[in-house]
């Protein structure tokens, strides 16, 4: 996937959150993981609508800025292998977690620092780097 322009950034975005959704239904079900299950459920809720948001964004900018010019994005700097949390350890699934949120949060705040020319677009992103920043933050003292 090329993020060398708007609408590959996006596209990258809508896969990034499916992904952690996925990530975080699995982890909600794994039983070493129970006391947090509530929580990777909530976190999969809002990936699912980070990705619906997302996805609409990109209908909306259709236009000539799908092809707007993007540069200093590489896909392989937040591409992260996610383990299946589904038979992990509490403390495994708890590292890959971290590791996702912050990922994640690097990424938004990057895209938007690349695409403050589509300025509704970039607004979102710093936002979702917001929400994943106290996400990780949240999970620090569990």
């Amino acid at each position: 996937m090329s993020l060398k322009n708007f609408g590959g950034v996006l596209e990258f975005a809508i896969e990034l959150e499916k992904n952690d959704a996925a990530f975080f239904s699995k982890a909600a079900g794994n039983p070493n993981c129970s006391d947090m299950h509530e929580l990777f459920e909530k976190f999969q809720r809002e990936d699912q609508k980070n990705a619906k948001a997302l996805t609409r964004a990109r209908q909306e900018n259709v236009t000539e800025m799908t092809l707007e010019p993007v540069s200093g994005l590489d896909e392989r700097a937040y591409l992260e292998d996610r383990p299946d949390p589904g038979s992990m350890s509490r403390e495994g699934v708890l590292k890959a977690v971290m590791g996702i949120e912050d990922n994640a949060q690097r990424f938004y705040q990057e895209a938007a620092e690349r695409i403050k020319s589509l300025s509704d677009v970039g607004r979102t992103f710093q936002r979702l780097a917001k929400k994943r920043k106290a996400r990780s933050e949240s999970l620090k003292n569990r």
